[in-house]
């Protein structure tokens, strides 16, 4: 119920950010993650379209030329319907992986973990793992970046659909912290 708009209910309605694929999105101030080569972002989100490449959340303002960047996009290209998960350290041909199977419009809980020095990427869907990649992303740790949500560098690329909730922690979660961030975060979604 709205009445006014400072007067409204959310019982029964799970509130998010609304991106149009167009021309919606947001950066926060630098984030210092220069202390550390691990990142974990969880995020409960509804993926609108599949027509073209979208970035739903990115350290700096591109990870193909930023060290210590990443990204998750939803979903990476035309050519199919999935998500994908890039972490980047002083190499830009660094760890990407790709889930695919799912189609917009779809609501999905999504975690990415990273650790630069090990060279591990994974990604879950819906609290499952989907995919994962050891490729060398070089060295080094993440960077003092904006993270930009909706779209890369406020500027291309932008999302079609929702966002629910995000964390973003600059270390590898362990199993129970990802199991109860990824319960906390479906809690904000309804995914499953």
């Amino acid at each position: 119920r709205i009445a006014a708009a400072t007067d409204y209910a959310t019982a029964g309605f799970l509130p998010y950010l609304a991106f149009d694929g167009s021309d919606d999105s947001f950066g926060t101030g630098s984030i210092d993650f220069s202390a550390t080569d691990k990142m974990s972002v969880c995020a409960g989100v509804t993926k609108l379209s599949d027509a073209a490449a979208a970035i739903l959340v990115e350290l700096s303002a591109t990870t193909t030329s930023n060290s210590g960047s990443f990204y998750i996009a939803a979903p990476e290209g035309t050519s199919s319907a999935f998500f994908s998960s890039k972490m980047r350290g002083s190499i830009n041909a660094a760890s990407a992986v790709v889930t695919l199977g799912f189609p917009a419009p779809v609501t999905s809980v999504i975690s990415a973990l990273g650790d630069i020095a090990s060279d591990e990427n994974l990604l879950r869907i819906d609290g499952t793992q989907r995919a994962s990649s050891v490729a060398d992303q070089g060295t080094g740790n993440f960077g003092n970046y904006p993270l930009y949500i909706g779209r890369r560098n406020n500027a291309s690329l932008p999302f079609n659909g929702r966002i629910y909730q995000m964390v973003v922690v600059g270390k590898t979660l362990s199993a129970s912290e990802l199991a109860s961030t990824e319960t906390f975060v479906n809690s904000r979604t309804g995914a499953y």
